[in-house]
């Protein structure tokens, strides 16, 4: 667990830092979509390879019996669909910019940047007192619910793409 800790608070102050620097009009728009693009596949593949490797071993034949997997899933039924609601949201606020000149300019597009920042961080923050509900002494549930928060919360660097989209038109 302090693993993560030191992970996630490096992880947050990193997108941060990149979330500021992004916002400077002196950042390099393609760099800045390729950073986004990677950062949202990398979070997708680290949500998915732990949710496969958790399927694969709370499976029928092991020794926590069917609390393994349902405890697993747990986090999967709740966490996902938040993340999906706060990504559609930011993604709705960044499209809503896209018929309205007044949310283009002013404090619109800086909320809408840190709002992004503010839900990564929230699911660092909030993955840790559920993965210490499913320790167990026969499966690493634990780490594979880490690695899927860090997963969740490098996810919604794709509504960046969308944001950065509706500021150029």
């Amino acid at each position: 667990m302090i693993v993560y800790v030191i992970a996630a608070a490096a992880l947050a102050v990193f997108l941060a830092v990149r979330t500021h620097l992004d916002d400077r009009p002196a950042a390099d728009p393609v760099k800045r979509a390729h950073f986004h693009l990677l950062s949202g596949i990398a979070g997708a593949l680290l949500v998915l390879i732990p949710f496969a490797v958790g399927w694969v071993l709370t499976g029928r034949e092991n020794d926590s019996g069917e609390w393994g997997r349902d405890m697993f899933l747990g986090y999967y039924k709740a966490f996902l669909p938040a993340a999906a609601v706060l990504l559609l949201l930011l993604l709705f606020a960044s499209l809503g910019a896209l018929s309205s000149p007044k949310l283009r300019t002013g404090l619109f597009p800086r909320f809408r940047l840190w709002a992004n920042l503010a839900a990564s961080v929230l699911f660092l923050l909030v993955t840790p007192f559920y993965a210490a509900v499913t320790v167990n002494r026969y499966l690493p549930i634990p780490t594979l619910i880490l690695c899927s928060g860090i997963g969740i919360s490098l996810l919604f660097r794709l509504a960046l793409l969308v944001e950065y989209r509706v500021r150029r038109s």
